[in-house]
């Protein structure tokens, strides 16, 4: 039988023990932007300015408002999270899978304006947002 002070302590212990093993399963070390304007392959690293993004980057698209490019998969991708601030984006995912294993926001903070499409393939993610604030642009 717990006293009420034990009580509490076990509830506190699970609370941090939830928020570490989020924190610990988010594992971003990294950042990586987009920077071609062009389009391209998510898998050459030449289309990023820190690598292709894996499971502890988070890959960001914010080219400005008037990009609008496509984004092809030679192959199943992974990236720990994804933002899409800015620009009209295409995933032509060719029968591929881009696999976010945290966050995804699509025009999350304020003054973003990001549209992105998904085409010829799937997309999954632990947790989406998108067009989270009032003034945003975010569209699916």
């Amino acid at each position: 039988m717990f006293s009420r002070n034990g009580l509490c302590f076990v509830c506190f212990s699970c609370a941090l023990i939830l928020i570490l093993a989020h924190s610990a399963a988010a594992g971003i070390v990294k950042d990586t932007y987009w920077t071609n304007a062009g389009g391209g392959s998510w898998n050459a690293s030449g289309n990023w300015d820190n690598g292709v993004p894996d499971s502890t980057t988070a890959a960001i698209f914010n080219l400005g408002e008037l990009s609008a490019y496509t984004v092809s998969f030679a192959a199943s991708a992974q990236a720990g999270e994804m933002r899409v601030r800015s620009g009209e984006i295409i995933f032509n995912l060719s029968g591929q899978t881009l696999d976010v294993v945290d966050l995804l926001f699509v025009g999350y903070d304020v003054g973003d304006d990001a549209h992105l499409q998904l085409v010829n393939g799937s997309l999954t993610s632990a947790w989406a947002d998108v067009g989270h604030y009032t003034g945003t642009g975010g569209a699916p």
